[in-house]
């Protein structure tokens, strides 16, 4: 629910695949003809505008009852079909109240739902609208959906583990109002026993039935240590099911059988898994819109494909082969809450970085260097300039960074961005905070990110960036608050990635943390004083603003 932009180059070695919940520096469309789409209008191929940096992250999927295809769901409510699977419209040009976050296929495979955050519903193709939670309190928002076997109705989870039953569906209890270790990522029909169960993302699985019957619980991750659950799969039989974790892997249970898993990788995650239904395997999709099968359950990549490399001013000529570049002393570390070692990675916690230079270090600003910024906060709601300077506080502690406020200004926050080099200078980063009637959100509540350019002298460098946070939202109403958005989006705009760790700021859904978990804080001191200096590119600097 939070940002999400997707900025993928290709370098020698590393530029990873960067999803955040809605997009930055969007400008660039892709237009996709997807082969055998249909619509409710009609049916056949259906030729389509698609923003790749405008839709989000890809937060859901769906799988076709032969298992031979599937879909995927952007944040901004875009639907893109994979193998036998068709097309039947999608919330991309709704304004949604909230970012999707959910999505379930109908038996019959000719349709689909999608869940926002808010608890709204939207059918497409055979699915029946059979109710929504939206306009309605909820004590967290909604995570997932699920489908009875007949199509007739659908269950609601939210991240407390509360259940809202709709149609045919049967309540049969829920976590809600029960202390849970970790929030709910997934929730499944169990047929056998005419009931359902749930995942938190601990791994803990809740299983509820009628009274007359037993739940269908084969064991769970609750008490491994794991806190990165993203969902699970039944077996064909419904005698088992697999558990993903958001980094590829996959536990069996029951009579699931072991059928291999492969590592997320490129910096993107796992968010789904779906079971072929007639044969033994499932499939695994990523966030990147490809899958991977295993068994008897085939591959594939979701269209359309996210744009490659949506950077609005491109470097002018191809970049030359990086090579390495000159290092400082590194400067003493600021305080930590934990002690830092050597490296890009922490010994507890998670963290993933848009870039890693070929030095082994993250692609970051010159931090050597005072990192200039302006503000945009005429629409800012009160307590947010406090939480912008609490904010640039806590990841001074972190990084060592000096941040510099230089002006405010009064900035369209797309142009801004898109826009980022005048000459041979840069802007300085943006912080701004917009209702959604000032800036398009995409369906998220704020996005972040930064621009990159790579010299022979400095490599891989950050030169500006920004991050704009929705003010017309009610933060407290999803356990959350403006603080996290703003914390959120700045460690985008610094340059780190999404991760699946609900113990960190940067899980790319809203959570009651406001605060830097430990992969965060590790990745905020590598980003700063954790790493050697370096410079703008020869022959830059920074802008005036005046």
């Amino acid at each position: 629910m939070m940002t999400t932009m997707l900025w993928n180059r290709v370098v020698r070695r590393t530029l990873r695949s960067l999803l955040l919940v809605a997009s930055l520096v969007a400008g660039l469309v892709a237009v996709v003809t997807i082969e055998g789409a249909g619509s409710t209008a009609g049916t056949g191929p259906v030729e389509r505008s698609f923003d790749a940096a405008a839709s989000g992250p890809i937060v859901a999927g769906a799988s076709t009852p032969s298992g031979d295809g599937y879909w995927v769901a952007y944040a901004d409510g875009t639907v893109a079909p994979a193998g036998d699977a068709e097309w039947y419209g999608d919330a991309s040009d709704l304004p949604l109240n909230g970012p999707i976050q959910g999505m379930a296929a109908t038996p019959s495979g000719k349709g689909y739902w999608l869940v926002a955050f808010d608890g709204g519903v939207f059918s497409y193709g055979d699915a029946a609208f059979h109710g929504s939670m939206g306009g309605s309190p909820l004590n967290a928002p909604i995570f997932s959906i699920a489908p009875t076997p007949t199509g007739a109705g659908y269950w609601l989870v939210a991240f407390d583990g509360g259940i809202f039953a709709f149609g045919d569906a049967a309540f049969h209890g829920s976590m809600g109002g029960t202390p849970l270790n970790a929030p709910i990522n997934g929730i499944l029909a169990t047929p056998q026993v005419d009931g359902y169960l749930m995942v938190a993302s601990d791994g803990g699985v809740f299983s509820f039935a009628p009274p007359t019957e037993q739940p269908a619980f084969f064991g769970s991750l609750g008490g491994s240590g794991v806190n990165d659950v993203v969902g699970l799969a039944p077996t064909p039989t419904n005698g088992g099911y697999w558990i993903l974790r958001s980094n590829g892997v996959v536990v069996e249970f029951g009579d699931a059988e072991d059928h291999g898993q492969r590592r997320a990788r490129n910096g993107s995650r796992a968010i789904g898994i779906f079971a072929n239904p007639s044969e033994s395997g499932f499939r695994v999709i990523f966030s990147d819109g490809t899958s991977v099968g295993f068994g008897k359950a085939p591959g594939g990549r979701a269209q359309p494909e996210p744009a490659p490399d949506p950077d609005p001013e491109p470097d002018p000529q191809p970049a030359p082969a990086p090579t390495p570049s000159p290092t400082s002393p590194p400067t003493t570390p600021g305080p930590l809450p934990f002690p830092v070692g050597e490296g890009l990675y922490p010994p507890s916690g998670e963290v993933d970085y848009s870039i890693v230079r070929d030095d082994d270090t993250p692609g970051r600003f010159p931090v050597c260097k005072p990192i200039e910024y302006v503000t945009d906060f005429s629409s800012a709601p009160a307590g947010a300039r406090e939480a912008l300077d609490d904010v640039l506080a806590e990841l001074t502690a972190a990084g060592g960074y000096d941040f510099r406020f230089v002006g405010e200004v009064n900035a369209d926050f797309r142009e801004w961005r898109q826009n980022a080099q005048v000459g041979d200078a840069f802007r300085p980063l943006l912080f701004a905070s917009k209702t959604g009637s000032e800036h398009s959100f995409g369906g998220a509540v704020g996005q972040g990110g930064a621009t990159a350019r790579w010299s022979p002298s400095s490599g891989w460098v950050l030169v500006s960036g920004g991050a704009v946070m929705k003010a017309d939202v009610d933060y407290a109403r999803f356990g959350s608050s403006i603080r996290a958005v703003i914390l959120h989006e700045i460690l985008h705009a610094l340059g780190l990635n999404h991760v699946g760790s609900t113990s960190e700021i940067m899980y790319p859904s809203l959570t009651a943390l406001d605060r830097m978990g430990p992969g965060d804080t590790w990745g905020a001191h590598a980003l700063g004083t954790g790493s050697p200096c370096i410079d703008l590119p020869e022959g830059h600097r920074w802008a005036d603003v005046g």
